[in-house]
C-alpha cells in the first residue's frame, strides 16, 4: 500500500524521532513495521469481533493496549485518523486528516510543556531530534 503525502511528509522530517514528542509511544523509525500486526494482534486479544480493513495504516501504539491508523481507503492523499484502546472496543474517528491529527497532537505537546515549565508563555521544547 503506498503511503499517503501527508505521512511520507511527516515521516521525512520526523520519521526517526523528535525529540521527547511521543516518547513511550510506537510512533517513528524502525518500529513502524512491526504495528500492523501488533495491532490486528491487540484486537484478536480484546476484540475478537474488530478487524482492521485492509486499507488501514497503522502508524502508532502505545502500552499495548492503544492504537491509531489511517484509512486510505477514504483518502489516499491525508487519511482520517482512528483511535482503539482496548477498554472500548470500536474505532473512534479522532481526526479528519493525518495532518489535523499531527497538528492537534503538536497543540497538545506544546500546552503539556508550557505547563510542565510553569508558563503559560514559555518557549516550548524543540521537535529537534535528540543527539
Amino acid at each position: 500500500m503506498p503511503l499517503p503525502r501527508a505521512y511520507r511528509e511527516f515521516l521525512e522530517v520526523a520519521g526517526s524521532g523528535a525529540g521527547v514528542f511521543q516518547r513511550g509511544t510506537s510512533f517513528f523509525g524502525k518500529e513502524i513495521p512491526g504495528l500492523r500486526a501488533f495491532a490486528e494482534a491487540l484486537l484478536r486479544n480484546t476484540a475478537p469481533g474488530l478487524r482492521l480493513p485492509d486499507t488501514a495504516l497503522v502508524f502508532a501504539e502505545h502500552g499495548g493496549y492503544q492504537m491509531w491508523f489511517m484509512d486510505t481507503a477514504e483518502n489516499q492523499d491525508d487519511p482520517p485518523v482512528y483511535f482503539f484502546i482496548f477498554e472500548k472496543p470500536e474505532f473512534l474517528r479522532i481526526a479528519n486528516s493525518f495532518s489535523d491529527y499531527i497538528a492537534d497532537s503538536i497543540d497538545v505537546f506544546v500546552q503539556i510543556q508550557q505547563i510542565i515549565r510553569g508558563s503559560s508563555d514559555a518557549t516550548p521544547a524543540p521537535l529537534a531530534k535528540e543527539t
